[in-house]
């Protein structure tokens, strides 16, 4: 998407990554202005508890000391007593306040929690509000500079329609773009409900799994996995794809290049599809594996864990090992297809087009890393759960962390 409009050249991007950052510190800030707070109040309640402690043990020694002073005057004590009434109201006060700021919120409204408008509770949390909130940010602005128009220095709304009806490659890197805006998303609302932040959705069994609250990391990668796929593996190359390549060849520019290119194989187009069709899948299984799983932490010592060495006992780890391999096929395929690729490219394409060609280059290996990434590792979690449920192994969690 940045590399479909040369007015996004001439953005200020100094201005746009200051605001972008200062509009993502805001979550960081209040989450720092609330933890300062909470010490307070922690401090108070301890405060009020030693002075407890310091009034109890006068009033227990006042009459003692009274007796020993030969004085017959108990206003010290009902003084005493007085004090250690108005001192239990403060602690019971400030009990009553950590409990409110512990317990999650009856309800957000939706915009609020759409747009991650309320401060999160944990350090993490607010890490990712700072990297959603930027994401935000920064895409407005560019949204922006795309329908600004330096000749008359206005705001041209019509250019948007235009440029996403009439530039498939602008609506495909829209569309890409907001995958990976919600995967982030989602992450950081699942956080936030785990920290009690937003308030925990009612697990009624009536509901599919996918519609409940994710209980562990591995559900929510195997979810992010799933849409993941879905898009980047079958919607895009069916429905944008197309589009793209016409509009390419509609262009002279491009014409020679895509032509130059080598043509591909059946048997390479065979197999990318079958590993477009088989990600989704092990996704789907890995995210319902891992629910069922409901966050337990379920291990093997190592090198027991590493499945893939042992014969496979269910269909569910064939297929995970089947996937792996046709994965490990198609990447060693491309890398060896890129540096022929580009070497056409570079030398058919004009100058102009080259920042252009090399932003889409990156975008596209970030793309792949990302996919292969999470196909391996829900690969291996599949393979590992679904034999650890045939052989109905049920171990403790690991002394350090969970996996």
């Amino acid at each position: 998407m940045l590399y479909v409009n040369n007015n996004i050249e001439h953005f200020p991007t100094a201005t746009t990554i200051l605001i972008s950052v200062g509009a993502g510190l805001i979550s960081p800030i209040i989450t720092l202005l609330h933890w300062i707070e909470e010490k307070s109040i922690n401090r108070r309640f301890y405060d009020e508890m030693r002075r407890c402690g310091e009034l109890l043990d006068f009033i227990h020694r006042c009459p003692e000391l009274i007796s020993t002073a030969g004085s017959a005057d108990s206003a010290l004590l009902d003084k005493a007593t007085t004090e250690l009434a108005q001192s239990l109201i403060m602690i019971s006060h400030l009990l009553e306040v950590k409990s409110k700021k512990k317990a999650p919120p009856p309800e957000i409204a939706w915009p609020r929690r759409l747009l991650l408008l309320y401060s999160p509770r944990t350090w993490t949390a607010a890490g990712l509000h700072f990297l959603c909130h930027i994401a935000t940010i920064f895409l407005l602005l560019i949204l922006v500079s795309v329908g600004y128009d330096e000749q008359t220095d206005m705001l041209q709304w019509s250019e948007y329609s235009r440029w996403f009806f009439h530039n498939p490659i602008f609506a495909a890197g829209l569309v890409s773009w907001g995958i990976r805006f919600w995967a982030l998303w989602y992450a950081t609302t699942v956080k936030d409900r785990w920290d009690n932040t937003l308030p925990i959705l009612p697990k009624r069994l009536s509901v599919f799994f996918l519609a409940q609250t994710p209980m562990s990391v591995g559900d929510v990668l195997a979810r992010i996995s799933l849409v993941w796929s879905i898009y980047f593996g079958i919607v895009g190359p069916l429905v944008l794809g197309g589009p793209v390549e016409r509009f390419l060849k509609a262009n002279p520019s491009f014409t020679s290049m895509l032509n130059a290119l080598p043509v591909t194989p059946t048997w390479e187009r065979v197999l990318f599809w079958v590993v477009s069709i088989l990600s989704p899948a092990l996704a789907y299984l890995w995210a319902k594996v891992e629910f069922e799983a409901s966050g337990s932490k379920s291990w093997l010592p190592f090198p027991h864990n590493l499945r893939f060495f042992y014969p496979a006992s269910g269909w569910q780890e064939v297929l995970s090992r089947c996937v792996i391999i046709l994965l490990f096929i198609q990447v060693i395929i491309q890398l060896f297809s890129i540096p022929k690729t580009l070497s056409i490219v570079y030398r058919l394409i004009p100058t102009e087009y080259e920042d252009s060609i090399a932003i889409g280059v990156l975008s596209i290996l970030l793309m792949e890393f990302i996919s292969v990434a999470l196909i391996l590792y829900g690969s291996y979690r599949l393979g590992l759960l679904s034999y650890l449920k045939s052989q109905d192994i049920k171990l403790p969690p690991p002394p350090i962390a969970s996996i």
